[in-house]
Formats: structure tokens, sequence, C-alpha cells
């Protein structure tokens, strides 16, 4: 008769002799190693959709359906067969590699915190969207059309200080919306940096400035849909 562990739920330390141990021990073992690879695909509120097995989740605070619900902050490992999960409650300090956003969150009891930043803000878009960047927060936008932004309090970052912002731009069902980059914003030599016009896709990009937020050199990411 197998042990089950209770901070992560799994079982072990079966008896010498015990039947029909395998099937459960492989389960653990795939189940560690997805907690030890660390990576975890997005955070997401349904649990029925395409997934493939020993994909880890976060699920979502809020919103969830289906076999999420119940289950919302635990970590979500995919098994085999449809709406199939086994779920962790992640202790304080558990911290995961996001895939979609290439960044590290830690669970501080109450939420999911990206490390190094404060909390993500989300900026209303209209035809113009100011970026303050007077805290480390980073930011995402939903692109509902054609985009001119700024950075604005540029002057708390200190002349001749360095700093990274990251920003999310998520295309609408539409698709197909740009950016205009204000002067401050250098172009690299490949061409403007613009997000994936791929509709409900989200575009990663860093923008950097090391003069104080005089000029800001962007980076992209990455683009998924």
């Amino acid at each position: 008769m197998s042990v089950t562990d209770g901070n992560i739920g799994i079982s072990g330390d079966w008896a010498v002799g015990d039947n029909n141990w395998g099937p459960a021990n492989n389960r653990t073992l795939e189940i560690i190693r997805a907690l030890l690879y660390g990576e975890a695909k997005k955070v997401l509120a349904d649990s029925v959709g395409s997934h493939a097995a020993w994909d880890m989740v976060i699920v979502a605070d809020t919103g969830t359906a289906n076999n999420f619900v119940g289950h919302e902050n635990e970590l979500a490992i995919a098994l085999s067969g449809a709406d199939n999960w086994y779920f962790v409650a992640p202790p304080v300090g558990f911290s995961v590699r996001m895939e979609d956003t290439k960044t590290y969150v830690m669970w501080d009891g109450s939420t999911w915190r990206e490390l190094g930043t404060q909390a993500r803000r989300t900026v209303d878009n209209g035809s113009t969207a100011n970026f303050d960047v007077s805290s480390a927060a980073d930011f995402t936008v939903l692109l509902t059309g054609n985009l001119s932004y700024a950075f604005t309090n540029t002057s708390t970052i200190g002349a001749g200080n360095s700093r990274k912002v990251r920003i999310l731009f998520v295309q609408d069902a539409t698709g197909g919306h740009t950016l205009s980059h204000p002067a401050s914003v250098k172009t690299p030599e490949s061409g403007a940096v613009q997000p994936s016009g791929t509709a409900n896709s989200t575009t990663i990009i860093d923008f950097y400035t090391q003069n104080g937020g005089s000029s800001w050199y962007p980076v992209l990411v990455e683009s998924y849909a």
C-alpha cells in the first residue's frame, strides 16, 4: 500500500510485494518531471481544449470552467484523455517559468507574481496610449486599432540610468493593427518592430533605455497565437 505525500499529493513508498504499482508510479514520475521542469504553458480558465499529456498550466483566478472550477490558481498537469488533469496547490514561494510570456512567476500565497516586477498593468487602447514608466511594472495593451504611444514620466528613471519595459500587444479578433513609434524609439537596421498582425495573437516587445528614457531600443521577444 502506498503513502500519499501531503504537500503535492503524489504517491510513493509502496511495500515490497505490492501489486499493480506500475501505472501509479509512472504517473507520479511524470508529475514530478513536470514540476521539476518548472514550465507552465499559460494561464488557462477552461479545462476543455487540446493539450499534450503532461503539459502544465496555471489555472486562472477567476472565470474558470469545467474541471478547473474549484482549482483557481493551482497548477494543472494534463493527463492522458480528454479533460483529465492532476492539480497541485502551490506552496508559497513556488515559481515556474511561463512559456507564453518568457517570464518567471512566483506564488506568494494570494496571487502569481512576476519575479522582478510589480503587477502588470493593462492600458486601455484607443488610438493613443501612454505608458507610465514611473514604476517597474510592465504593460498589456489590447490593439483594437492602429496605435500611437508614448513613454511618460521618464524623469523618474533618472539621467543616465537604464530600464527595461516589457509590453504585451494583443490583437483583437480583427487583427492587422500596427504601431506608430514615437521619435524616442529607435528603429533597428532590420526595420521598425511591429506586432504580429494575426487576429488574437500576442506579441512581446521589450524596450530598453540606457540614458534615462531619452531613447528606447525595442527588441522583439516573441509572437504567439
